[in-house]
C-alpha cells in the first residue's frame, strides 16, 4: 500500500499525502477522490477501489456514482495496475465490481494523446439543481522552467520551504479563499497542496509531477465557479 506523507484534517474532510508519485486522497462525507500525479507506482489507483468498496459496505454505505479516468500512459511500463495497461482490461475489472453496470468513453484519438473515461451512475437526481460537483483539471507537458521549482533534498511538510514554492510559483492565488493550506514539497521533485474550509466540505486540490517525459499537474476543487 502507499505511505502517508502528510495528513490535513478540516470539519468535514480528511486529505492524504501519498507517497511515490505525487498522489492524493481526500475523503469527506459523501465522497472518495483519488488523484494519481503520475510516476512509478502511480498506476495502482484500481487496485485501491475494491478495498474501499468494501468498508463502505460495512458502514452501511452504497456507491451511487464512479468515475475512473486516465490519460493513454506516457510510461505504460511505470504503470503497475491490477487490471493490466489495457482499457479493455480495465473495463472487464470495473464491470465485474459493478456488475455489468456503467459505461466506458474514450476522448480523443486512439493513435494519439486521449483520455479513458469510465462512469457508474446510478444518482436518484429528484430536481435539476445539482448541488454536488467536483471540477477536475488536468495539465500535460507543463512547462520544465516550472517544474525545475518544485525540487528538493528532501520530503519537506507545511514548512518554509513548501511556502516558498507557492511564492515562488504564484500558487499561492489559488488558496486565497480557504481558512488553511497544508502542502508538501517530494523529494526528489513533486508537488501536493490540500486547501480546506474549517466550516464545510470544500477543499482545493492542486498536484504537479515534474517528470521528464510526463510532466502532469491537476487542479481538483469543490468550490462553485
Amino acid at each position: 500500500g502507499a505511505t502517508v506523507v502528510a495528513q490535513a484534517s478540516g470539519a468535514l474532510v480528511d486529505a492524504y499525502v501519498l507517497g511515490g508519485s505525487a498522489s492524493s486522497l481526500v475523503v469527506s462525507e459523501a465522497r472518495v477522490t483519488i488523484t494519481s500525479g503520475g510516476g512509478p507506482g502511480a498506476g495502482g489507483v484500481l487496485s485501491g477501489l475494491e478495498p474501499i468498496l468494501t468498508e463502505a459496505e460495512a458502514n452501511g454505505l452504497e456507491v451511487e456514482f464512479l468515475q475512473y479516468s486516465r490519460k493513454n500512459h506516457t510510461l505504460p511500463w511505470d504503470r503497475p495496475s491490477p487490471a493490466g495497461t489495457s482499457m479493455a482490461s480495465e473495463v472487464s475489472l470495473l464491470r465485474r465490481i459493478f456488475a455489468d453496470e456503467g459505461h466506458p468513453y474514450m476522448l480523443g484519438p486512439l493513435d494519439g494523446d486521449h483520455y479513458f473515461i469510465y462512469i457508474y451512475d446510478v444518482v436518484q437526481r429528484p430536481t435539476s439543481t445539482e448541488m454536488d460537483q467536483l471540477l477536475l483539471l488536468f495539465l500535460h507537458d507543463i512547462s520544465g522552467t516550472v517544474t525545475a521549482e518544485l525540487s528538493s533534498a528532501h520530503t519537506s511538510v507545511d514548512n518554509p520551504t513548501t511556502a516558498d514554492v507557492r511564492r515562488r510559483t504564484g500558487m499561492e492565488r489559488f488558496f486565497q479563499r480557504f481558512s488553511e493550506v497544508h502542502d508538501v514539497v517530494l523529494n526528489p521533485v513533486g508537488y501536493v497542496a490540500h486547501a480546506l474550509q474549517q466550516d464545510s466540505d470544500a477543499f482545493l486540490g492542486v498536484r504537479v509531477s515534474p517528470e521528464f517525459g510526463g510532466r502532469f499537474a491537476s487542479v481538483e476543487t469543490t468550490l462553485p465557479l
